[in-house]
């Protein structure tokens, strides 16, 4: 056999399994990221809804603050979703950078959102007393 060696980075018969595994991680962090983007986009759509019946309703005992993180939250989990599709196309300078870039910016919005709160629902006779709330 000479000087060749019976495992390395180079094998032939080592090189499928490395590429599926990579692959296989890479798809199994897509979906799981698609999940998650789902889930905090149902929860952005439900909070427009509240919002939503809040204002119809024009109830004077409650102030709604529904949105404060949740719409950051959900941008950079979307662009974070991309990166990892992104993922899948051909390595090569440009696909690297702009993985990178999107991966930079995705992360900024979830610290952002992260920063300005999640979704909350303040009753206001908690912050005023004066205001009495009637029941009919």
């Amino acid at each position: 056999m000479g000087n060749l060696s019976a495992v390395g980075p180079y094998l032939a018969s080592f090189q499928f399994g490395r590429e599926f595994l990579g692959s296989a991680s890479l798809a199994l962090l897509t979906i799981y990221q698609a999940i998650t983007l789902w889930l905090f986009f149902l929860r952005l759509a439900s909070c427009i809804w509240a919002q939503r019946d809040i204002e119809l309703r024009a109830a004077a005992e409650r102030e709604g603050m529904l949105f404060r993180g949740t719409g950051w939250l959900v941008i950079g989990i979307m662009m974070s979703t991309i990166e990892s599709a992104v993922g899948f196309a051909m390595t090569c300078f440009g696909v690297i950078l702009t993985r990178r870039i999107l991966r930079m910016l995705g992360r900024a919005c979830i610290i952002i959102g992260i920063v300005k709160g999640f979704v909350c629902l303040l009753c206001i006779c908690f912050i005023r007393p004066d205001i009495v709330v009637s029941k009919t």
